[in-house]
């Protein structure tokens, strides 16, 4: 049986694969799920040369085409200011 993170990562793979632009947000609501994701990632894509992976939590806001963001961030930056919306 497959686990979860490996599908997740084979998603994103595919997702790199077929796309030649856009952009792949992956949301946790846990900072524990936040740092599974990050490792699993990074783990995952390790074999094919590595991956950049953005994040979006409390007091860090650097998306890139691969992005790993909190809910509750993203929550808080969709009702706060007019700039931070536009990056949404």
């Amino acid at each position: 049986m497959l686990s979860a993170k490996f599908i997740a990562s084979e998603i994103l793979r595919q997702f790199l694969l077929a796309e030649s632009e856009g952009t792949f947000l992956f949301t946790v609501d846990t900072e524990d799920l936040f740092r599974q994701a990050m490792g699993d990632i990074h783990s995952f894509f390790e074999p094919y040369g590595g991956i950049e992976i953005g994040e979006i939590r409390g007091g860090v806001w650097e998306p890139r085409r691969v992005t790993i963001a909190m809910v509750q961030t993203l929550q808080r930056a969709a009702t706060g200011s007019a700039a931070r919306k536009r990056e949404l």
